[in-house]
Protein backbone atom coordinates (compact mmCIF):
# COMPACT_ATOMS: atom_id res chain seq x y z
CA UNK A 1 0.00 0.00 0.00
CA UNK A 2 0.81 3.27 -0.35
CA UNK A 3 2.37 5.90 1.53
CA UNK A 4 1.45 9.70 2.61
CA UNK A 5 4.48 11.69 2.46
CA UNK A 6 4.47 15.50 4.52
CA UNK A 7 7.29 17.40 4.84
CA UNK A 8 7.42 20.78 6.24
CA UNK A 9 9.89 23.81 5.10
CA UNK A 10 9.95 26.74 6.87
CA UNK A 11 10.02 29.86 5.10
CA UNK A 12 11.24 33.08 6.06
CA UNK A 13 11.08 36.98 3.92
CA UNK A 14 13.61 36.20 1.98
CA UNK A 15 12.63 32.77 0.65
CA UNK A 16 9.20 34.21 -0.08
CA UNK A 17 10.00 35.64 -4.20
CA UNK A 18 11.76 32.66 -4.74
CA UNK A 19 8.97 30.41 -3.42
CA UNK A 20 6.04 32.05 -5.72
CA UNK A 21 8.01 32.14 -8.37
CA UNK A 22 8.58 28.33 -8.12
CA UNK A 23 5.22 27.45 -7.22
CA UNK A 24 3.21 30.02 -9.86
CA UNK A 25 5.79 29.07 -12.45
CA UNK A 26 6.28 32.42 -12.82
CA UNK A 27 9.40 31.98 -14.31
CA UNK A 28 10.25 30.26 -18.11
CA UNK A 29 13.51 28.34 -17.01
CA UNK A 30 13.31 25.90 -14.72
CA UNK A 31 16.15 23.69 -12.37
CA UNK A 32 13.70 21.22 -12.17
CA UNK A 33 14.34 19.30 -15.55
CA UNK A 34 11.77 17.19 -14.98
CA UNK A 35 8.96 20.25 -14.85
CA UNK A 36 6.50 19.52 -18.29
CA UNK A 37 5.98 23.18 -19.00
CA UNK A 38 3.43 21.99 -21.70
CA UNK A 39 1.12 21.20 -18.56
CA UNK A 40 1.78 24.05 -16.07
CA UNK A 41 -1.53 25.57 -16.90
CA UNK A 42 -3.51 22.23 -15.50
CA UNK A 43 -1.53 23.37 -12.00
CA UNK A 44 -4.16 24.81 -9.57
CA UNK A 45 -4.42 26.90 -6.05
CA UNK A 46 -6.67 25.57 -3.51
CA UNK A 47 -7.45 28.74 -1.90
CA UNK A 48 -6.43 30.94 -4.51
CA UNK A 49 -6.01 34.24 -2.27
CA UNK A 50 -2.26 35.19 -2.47
CA UNK A 51 -0.73 36.11 -5.94
CA UNK A 52 2.40 38.12 -4.77
CA UNK A 53 3.67 35.56 -1.87
CA UNK A 54 6.02 37.96 -0.42
CA UNK A 55 3.29 41.62 -0.55
CA UNK A 56 0.35 39.59 0.03
CA UNK A 57 1.79 37.28 2.77
CA UNK A 58 3.59 39.96 4.96
CA UNK A 59 0.68 41.97 4.25
CA UNK A 60 -1.98 39.04 6.19
CA UNK A 61 0.65 38.71 8.69
CA UNK A 62 0.71 42.49 9.62
CA UNK A 63 -2.69 43.16 9.63
CA UNK A 64 -3.54 39.69 11.94
CA UNK A 65 -0.37 39.73 14.47
CA UNK A 66 -1.29 40.97 17.78
CA UNK A 67 1.86 42.72 18.65
CA UNK A 68 2.18 45.99 17.30
CA UNK A 69 5.69 45.85 17.17
CA UNK A 70 7.48 44.68 13.54
CA UNK A 71 8.07 41.14 13.46
CA UNK A 72 11.97 39.82 13.74
CA UNK A 73 13.89 39.74 9.73
CA UNK A 74 15.00 35.97 10.38
CA UNK A 75 10.75 35.18 11.53
CA UNK A 76 9.56 32.23 9.89
CA UNK A 77 6.60 33.57 8.10
CA UNK A 78 5.56 30.46 6.58
CA UNK A 79 5.37 26.75 7.31
CA UNK A 80 5.48 24.80 3.93
CA UNK A 81 3.65 21.72 3.85
CA UNK A 82 4.73 19.21 0.65
CA UNK A 83 2.33 16.89 0.59
CA UNK A 84 2.24 13.47 -2.08
CA UNK A 85 2.53 10.14 -2.33
CA UNK A 86 4.44 7.70 -4.78
CA UNK A 87 3.80 7.97 -8.43
CA UNK A 88 2.06 4.54 -8.74
CA UNK A 89 -0.38 5.64 -6.16
CA UNK A 90 -1.43 7.96 -8.47
CA UNK A 91 -2.03 6.36 -11.92
CA UNK A 92 -4.48 4.65 -10.28
CA UNK A 93 -6.38 8.12 -9.30
CA UNK A 94 -8.13 10.32 -12.03
CA UNK A 95 -7.88 14.11 -12.16
CA UNK A 96 -11.18 14.85 -10.31
CA UNK A 97 -9.72 11.93 -7.54
CA UNK A 98 -6.57 13.52 -7.19
CA UNK A 99 -8.01 16.75 -6.97
CA UNK A 100 -9.92 15.40 -4.17
CA UNK A 101 -7.08 13.97 -2.42
CA UNK A 102 -5.52 17.41 -1.98
CA UNK A 103 -8.47 19.27 -0.74
CA UNK A 104 -9.19 16.93 2.17
CA UNK A 105 -4.77 17.28 3.07
CA UNK A 106 -5.78 20.68 3.00
CA UNK A 107 -8.91 20.38 5.06
CA UNK A 108 -6.99 18.55 7.72
CA UNK A 109 -4.58 21.09 8.13
CA UNK A 110 -7.40 24.11 7.67
CA UNK A 111 -9.77 22.28 10.51
CA UNK A 112 -6.54 22.24 12.80
CA UNK A 113 -4.51 25.29 11.74
CA UNK A 114 -7.39 28.11 10.78
CA UNK A 115 -8.41 28.00 7.70
CA UNK A 116 -7.71 31.80 7.05
CA UNK A 117 -3.79 30.73 7.98
CA UNK A 118 -3.19 28.86 4.95
CA UNK A 119 -1.95 31.38 2.13
CA UNK A 120 -1.76 28.97 -0.81
CA UNK A 121 -2.54 25.12 -1.75
CA UNK A 122 -0.62 24.77 -4.83
CA UNK A 123 -1.09 21.77 -6.67
CA UNK A 124 1.84 20.61 -9.16
CA UNK A 125 0.87 18.34 -11.80
CA UNK A 126 3.26 19.35 -14.48
CA UNK A 127 6.10 16.54 -12.72
CA UNK A 128 6.60 12.97 -12.46
CA UNK A 129 4.62 12.62 -9.20
CA UNK A 130 1.69 15.32 -8.47
CA UNK A 131 1.89 17.07 -5.23
CA UNK A 132 0.89 19.97 -3.42
CA UNK A 133 2.70 23.19 -1.62
CA UNK A 134 0.58 24.25 1.20
CA UNK A 135 1.86 27.31 2.78
CA UNK A 136 0.48 28.05 6.51
CA UNK A 137 1.57 31.10 8.22
CA UNK A 138 1.90 29.88 11.71
CA UNK A 139 0.02 31.81 14.34
CA UNK A 140 -0.84 31.22 17.64
CA UNK A 141 -4.25 31.23 19.07
CA UNK A 142 -3.13 34.57 20.58
CA UNK A 143 -2.37 35.83 17.34
CA UNK A 144 1.80 35.36 17.76
CA UNK A 145 3.94 34.49 15.07
CA UNK A 146 5.52 31.32 16.36
CA UNK A 147 6.18 28.03 14.19
CA UNK A 148 8.17 26.13 16.76
CA UNK A 149 5.69 26.86 19.09
CA UNK A 150 2.53 25.52 16.44
CA UNK A 151 4.88 22.94 15.00
CA UNK A 152 6.65 21.19 17.47
CA UNK A 153 7.99 17.81 17.70
CA UNK A 154 4.58 16.34 18.96
CA UNK A 155 2.73 18.48 16.60
CA UNK A 156 5.03 16.95 13.64
CA UNK A 157 4.27 13.25 15.21
CA UNK A 158 0.49 13.47 15.51
CA UNK A 159 -0.09 14.97 11.36
CA UNK A 160 2.29 11.90 10.38
CA UNK A 161 -0.48 9.85 12.32
CA UNK A 162 -3.81 11.80 11.88
CA UNK A 163 -3.29 12.83 7.87
CA UNK A 164 -3.37 9.27 6.57
CA UNK A 165 -6.58 8.00 8.93
CA UNK A 166 -8.00 11.29 7.68
CA UNK A 167 -7.02 10.21 4.06
CA UNK A 168 -8.37 6.70 4.50
CA UNK A 169 -11.73 7.90 6.09
CA UNK A 170 -12.33 9.32 2.37
CA UNK A 171 -11.60 6.58 0.24
CA UNK A 172 -8.21 6.62 0.04
CA UNK A 173 -5.83 3.27 -0.24
CA UNK A 174 -2.79 4.99 1.86
CA UNK A 175 -1.45 4.47 5.30
CA UNK A 176 1.51 6.29 7.29
CA UNK A 177 4.70 6.23 6.25
CA UNK A 178 7.52 3.95 8.20
CA UNK A 179 8.79 5.61 11.66
CA UNK A 180 12.14 6.35 11.49
CA UNK A 181 12.70 4.56 7.43
CA UNK A 182 15.38 5.43 5.49
CA UNK A 183 13.29 4.61 2.33
CA UNK A 184 13.97 6.62 -0.63
CA UNK A 185 10.83 7.67 -3.04
CA UNK A 186 10.29 9.65 -5.68
CA UNK A 187 8.45 12.15 -3.37
CA UNK A 188 11.61 12.66 -1.16
CA UNK A 189 13.61 13.23 -3.60
CA UNK A 190 11.74 15.68 -5.31
CA UNK A 191 11.44 17.34 -2.03
CA UNK A 192 15.07 17.55 -1.76
CA UNK A 193 15.69 19.23 -5.26
CA UNK A 194 12.92 21.86 -3.99
CA UNK A 195 14.66 22.47 -0.93
CA UNK A 196 17.89 22.59 -2.67
CA UNK A 197 16.20 25.19 -5.76
CA UNK A 198 15.06 27.15 -2.68
CA UNK A 199 18.57 27.16 -1.25
CA UNK A 200 19.94 28.79 -4.75
CA UNK A 201 17.57 31.41 -4.94
CA UNK A 202 17.54 32.62 -1.26
CA UNK A 203 21.26 33.53 -2.12
CA UNK A 204 20.29 34.70 -5.05
CA UNK A 205 17.88 36.75 -3.95
CA UNK A 206 21.12 38.12 -1.13
CA UNK A 207 22.94 38.44 -4.26
CA UNK A 208 20.38 40.77 -5.53
CA UNK A 209 19.45 42.86 -3.06
CA UNK A 210 23.46 43.66 -2.42
CA UNK A 211 23.41 44.90 -6.51
CA UNK A 212 20.20 46.93 -5.68
CA UNK A 213 21.77 48.51 -2.19
CA UNK A 214 24.94 49.25 -4.23
CA UNK A 215 22.19 50.57 -7.38
CA UNK A 216 20.63 52.73 -5.02
CA UNK A 217 23.88 54.36 -3.76
CA UNK A 218 25.41 55.31 -7.38
CA UNK A 219 21.88 56.69 -8.08
CA UNK A 220 22.28 59.24 -5.07
CA UNK A 221 25.46 59.62 -5.97
CA UNK A 222 24.46 60.48 -9.46
CA UNK A 223 21.42 62.99 -8.04
CA UNK A 224 24.39 64.65 -6.50
CA UNK A 225 26.36 65.34 -8.97
CA UNK A 226 23.77 66.45 -11.44
CA UNK A 227 22.32 68.72 -9.13
CA UNK A 228 26.32 70.43 -8.49
CA UNK A 229 26.74 73.49 -10.55
CA UNK A 230 29.48 73.10 -12.29
CA UNK A 231 31.20 77.05 -13.28
CA UNK A 232 32.22 77.57 -16.98
CA UNK A 233 35.09 79.78 -16.12
CA UNK A 234 37.95 79.97 -18.54
CA UNK A 235 40.39 78.47 -15.86
CA UNK A 236 38.23 75.36 -16.01
CA UNK A 237 38.50 75.14 -19.63
CA UNK A 238 42.11 76.18 -19.95
CA UNK A 239 42.40 72.86 -17.40
CA UNK A 240 40.96 70.85 -19.82
CA UNK A 241 37.67 70.07 -17.94
CA UNK A 242 35.34 71.84 -20.04
CA UNK A 243 34.16 71.34 -23.65
CA UNK A 244 34.64 74.58 -25.95
CA UNK A 245 31.37 73.26 -27.67
CA UNK A 246 28.63 75.65 -27.00
CA UNK A 247 24.86 74.43 -26.85
CA UNK A 248 21.65 76.01 -26.39
CA UNK A 249 21.08 74.73 -23.10
CA UNK A 250 21.10 74.93 -19.30
CA UNK A 251 23.39 72.18 -19.07
CA UNK A 252 27.13 72.01 -18.98
CA UNK A 253 29.10 69.29 -21.17
CA UNK A 254 31.64 66.95 -19.70
CA UNK A 255 33.97 64.32 -20.66
CA UNK A 256 33.63 61.05 -19.34
CA UNK A 257 37.13 61.04 -18.61
CA UNK A 258 36.17 63.93 -16.55
CA UNK A 259 33.27 63.02 -15.03
CA UNK A 260 34.96 59.79 -13.68
CA UNK A 261 37.46 62.39 -12.43
CA UNK A 262 34.64 64.24 -10.36
CA UNK A 263 32.65 60.92 -9.13
CA UNK A 264 35.75 59.70 -7.59
CA UNK A 265 36.60 62.74 -5.62
CA UNK A 266 33.09 62.40 -4.90
CA UNK A 267 34.20 59.66 -2.67
CA UNK A 268 36.02 61.67 -0.44
CA UNK A 269 33.78 63.68 0.70
CA UNK A 270 32.74 61.68 3.44
CA UNK A 271 36.53 61.24 4.73
CA UNK A 272 36.69 65.22 4.35
CA UNK A 273 33.50 65.76 6.26
CA UNK A 274 34.75 63.36 8.67
CA UNK A 275 38.23 65.10 9.38
CA UNK A 276 36.04 68.49 9.78
CA UNK A 277 34.86 67.13 12.71
CA UNK A 278 37.49 65.92 14.38
CA UNK A 279 39.44 68.89 13.85
CA UNK A 280 36.32 70.59 15.64
CA UNK A 281 36.54 68.23 17.76
CA UNK A 282 40.32 68.87 18.62
CA UNK A 283 39.63 72.90 18.96
CA UNK A 284 36.64 72.67 21.35
CA UNK A 285 39.20 70.58 23.32
CA UNK A 286 41.81 73.28 22.96
CA UNK A 287 39.35 76.16 23.91
CA UNK A 288 38.27 74.02 26.91
CA UNK A 289 42.01 73.80 27.79
CA UNK A 290 42.22 77.36 27.37
CA UNK A 291 39.77 78.10 29.97
CA UNK A 292 41.15 75.33 32.56
CA UNK A 293 44.53 77.49 31.83
CA UNK A 294 42.55 80.78 32.47
CA UNK A 295 40.80 79.20 35.66
CA UNK A 296 44.11 78.05 37.33
CA UNK A 297 45.59 81.30 36.77
CA UNK A 298 42.92 83.65 38.33
CA UNK A 299 43.08 81.23 41.27
CA UNK A 300 46.88 81.55 41.57
CA UNK A 301 45.95 85.43 41.62
CA UNK A 302 43.76 85.18 44.17
CA UNK A 303 46.57 83.07 46.07
CA UNK A 304 48.90 86.12 45.46
CA UNK A 305 47.24 88.51 47.04
CA UNK A 306 46.57 86.68 49.72
CA UNK A 307 50.46 86.16 50.25
CA UNK A 308 51.22 89.72 49.17
CA UNK A 309 48.71 90.65 52.00
CA UNK A 310 50.75 87.98 54.89
CA UNK A 311 53.89 89.91 53.62
CA UNK A 312 53.10 92.90 54.19
CA UNK A 313 51.82 91.76 57.64
CA UNK A 314 55.22 89.94 58.50
CA UNK A 315 56.89 93.38 57.67
CA UNK A 316 54.97 95.31 60.07
CA UNK A 317 55.02 93.31 62.55
CA UNK A 318 58.95 93.09 62.14
CA UNK A 319 59.21 96.51 61.94
CA UNK A 320 57.16 97.23 65.32
CA UNK A 321 59.69 94.19 66.94
CA UNK A 322 62.14 96.04 65.58
CA UNK A 323 61.45 99.38 67.29
CA UNK A 324 60.76 96.86 70.35
CA UNK A 325 64.37 95.87 70.66
CA UNK A 326 65.77 99.00 70.20
CA UNK A 327 63.88 101.08 72.98
CA UNK A 328 64.42 98.47 75.55
CA UNK A 329 67.75 96.71 74.60
CA UNK A 330 69.14 99.13 72.43
CA UNK A 331 69.51 97.21 69.68
CA UNK A 332 68.38 97.55 66.17
CA UNK A 333 67.54 94.56 65.07
CA UNK A 334 68.18 95.49 60.98
CA UNK A 335 71.51 96.70 61.61
CA UNK A 336 72.39 93.48 64.07
CA UNK A 337 71.13 91.53 60.92
CA UNK A 338 73.26 93.77 58.71
CA UNK A 339 76.57 93.33 60.55
CA UNK A 340 76.71 89.82 61.67
CA UNK A 341 73.97 88.13 62.99
CA UNK A 342 76.15 85.33 64.81
CA UNK A 343 78.27 88.06 66.45
CA UNK A 344 75.86 90.17 67.82
CA UNK A 345 73.96 87.63 69.81
CA UNK A 346 77.22 86.74 71.59
CA UNK A 347 77.88 90.13 72.38
CA UNK A 348 74.43 90.97 73.29
CA UNK A 349 73.93 87.83 75.42
CA UNK A 350 75.56 89.03 78.34
CA UNK A 351 74.27 92.84 78.51
CA UNK A 352 70.36 90.54 78.69
CA UNK A 353 71.79 88.76 81.82
CA UNK A 354 72.95 91.96 83.20
CA UNK A 355 70.21 93.46 83.29
CA UNK A 356 68.01 90.85 84.29
CA UNK A 357 64.64 91.56 85.75
CA UNK A 358 64.43 95.31 84.28
CA UNK A 359 64.56 93.68 80.75
CA UNK A 360 61.72 92.24 78.96
CA UNK A 361 61.15 88.13 79.35
CA UNK A 362 60.98 87.39 75.79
Amino acid sequence: MSMVAARMQKMKAENLIGLGNHNQRKTANHSNQEIDVTRSHLNYDLVDRTNNYKTDIQTFINETKASSRAVRKDAVLVSEWIITSDTDFFKTLDEKQTRKFFEVAKNYFAKNYGEENIRYAQVHVDERTPHMHLGIVPFTEDKRLSSKTIFNRQALKTIQDELPDELKKQGFAIERGEQGSTRSHMAVQEFKDYKETMTKHSQLTKEVDGLERDYQTYQAVMDTVKDINVPTEPLLEKRGFLKREEIETDKVIISKKDFETLHEAYRYVPVLKKEVRAAKRAEQAQAEEKMQIKAQRDELKKENKQLQKMVAGAKKMLLKLDDYLEKHLGISFKDALAEDPDKHREKQAPESEKKGPQGPSL
